[in-house]
Order: structure tokens, then C-alpha cells, then sequence
């Protein structure tokens, strides 16, 4: 009986220490959007064939091209005002951009939006669909049930 309990308290402990570290090992949202922009900007790489908008978590806006990037933040050239504007990859909320020479494009942040639009239609129009078939009457007489369309 103790070895069952002590077996028990072990396995217990064991799970426990896993979940702890697994959980705290994943990054957050903010950091895997980091990642991301990160990613990005060595994709479409700098220069002033690199066209950019970046919406950062602030609300400012910031337009130009990539003047040069680093692990920890990137650097925007904006030749309109002639101003250059160091920006952390944590404080961006989102970023386009296409790399005129080389084609290459670049988003990070606006498909969760898009995501979340076609999930919310499609909830709406399920739900629709369902009212309409549980308020349709019945040949059958049962309450919600649709029967096939006679030709």
C-alpha cells in the first residue's frame, strides 16, 4: 500500500514538473510576433528597395524602407522627412512590406484578422442556417426536424 501511494506521488510530481516546463518554455504572442517581423525583415532585406509600413503597438505609423536591422530592432528611413526611426520588433503591431527589386513581400499581423473575420462569418452564417431549419414547420409534425423538397 505505501509503495502504491509513494508510486502515485511520484508519477504525480513527474507530470506536474513536465507541464511547468513545457508551459514555460513557449513563447508569447507578443514574442512569436517578434519572431515573425524579425524573420521577415531578413527575408525582404534593407536598402531602398525595401518599402515598408509599420504600425507599431503605440498607434504610430511609420513608412519608409529599411535602412539596417539587428537581433533586438530594425531601423526605418523615411526620405520624405528625412528621419530615421529605430524601432523595436516588440513594439510592432504590423508590418508590410516588398522588396521593389527582388519581388519578395512580407506580413505579419493583419492574417489573425482575416482568420478571425472568415471564422466569424462562418459562425454567423451557421447559426442562420440552423435557426432557419429549426423554425421551418414539419410534414412529419417533429418540432426542428427539415424534410427533403418534394419534386
Amino acid at each position: 500500500m505505501v509503495k502504491k501511494c509513494f508510486s502515485l506521488a511520484l508519477i504525480t510530481c513527474l507530470i506536474q514538473i513536465q507541464l511547468v516546463a513545457s508551459a514555460t518554455a513557449r513563447p508569447t504572442a507578443d514574442q512569436d510576433r517578434a519572431i515573425k517581423v524579425r524573420e521577415g525583415i531578413k527575408r525582404i532585406g534593407t536598402g531602398k528597395d525595401t518599402n515598408v509600413t509599420v504600425k507599431m503597438n503605440n498607434k504610430e505609423v511609420v513608412k519608409g524602407y529599411v535602412e539596417e536591422f539587428n537581433e533586438k530592432s530594425f531601423v526605418v528611413r523615411d526620405e520624405t522627412a528625412e528621419k530615421s526611426t529605430t524601432i523595436a520588433y516588440s513594439d510592432v503591431k504590423t508590418i508590410t512590406g516588398k522588396n521593389i527589386s527582388t519581388g519578395r513581400k512580407m506580413s505579419v499581423g493583419k492574417t489573425i484578422t482575416v482568420v478571425g473575420i472568415v471564422v466569424l462569418v462562418a459562425v454567423v452564417i451557421g447559426v442562420a442556417v440552423g435557426v432557419k431549419a429549426a423554425t421551418q414547420p414539419s410534414k412529419s409534425g417533429i418540432p426542428g426536424r427539415v424534410d427533403a423538397p418534394v419534386p
